[in-house]
């Protein structure tokens, strides 16, 4: 089993089943939301460092250091976690039956096809994921 999320325009590739990637998401989620927390607080030592010693002749240098330091510092972004969203239809009047219905469907992209004589029929109260 593979899955694979797009998220923030760039693709990643998870093994397993659908658990296996939820708690292997919320791993990497955890692990990013640690190392930002970890380079704020390495920026606010740095910052709170440069203002106090920034005017005193003595440490000067040291301060013009550790703002090169903060210039060169690759950030690291915060995790994003995608807001739920939730969306309702409004009640039609009545539904045809079938509501869809395919056969002999190819599905792929270019000239390869992926999924060959598909056949299918969506009827009032049938769930799809997508």
């Amino acid at each position: 089993d593979k899955i694979l999320h797009i998220e923030q325009e760039t693709i990643n590739e998870y093994t397993g089943n659908y658990s296996s990637f939820e708690r292997q998401r919320s791993t990497k989620l955890a692990q990013q939301q640690s190392l930002y927390l970890n380079q704020q607080e390495k920026v606010a030592h740095l910052q709170s460092y440069i203002d106090r010693f920034r005017a005193q002749a003595t440490k000067a240098k040291q301060a013009q250091s550790r703002i090169k330091m903060l210039e060169r510092m690759e950030l690291i972004a915060p995790a994003h976690v995608d807001n739920p969203f939730s969306f309702s239809f409004r009640q039609p009047e009545s539904l045809p039956n079938p509501l869809l219905r395919m056969e002999k469907v190819s599905a792929g992209y270019g000239d390869k096809v992926i999924l060959n004589s598909i056949k299918l029929n969506l009827v009032p109260g049938s769930r799809i994921g997508l």
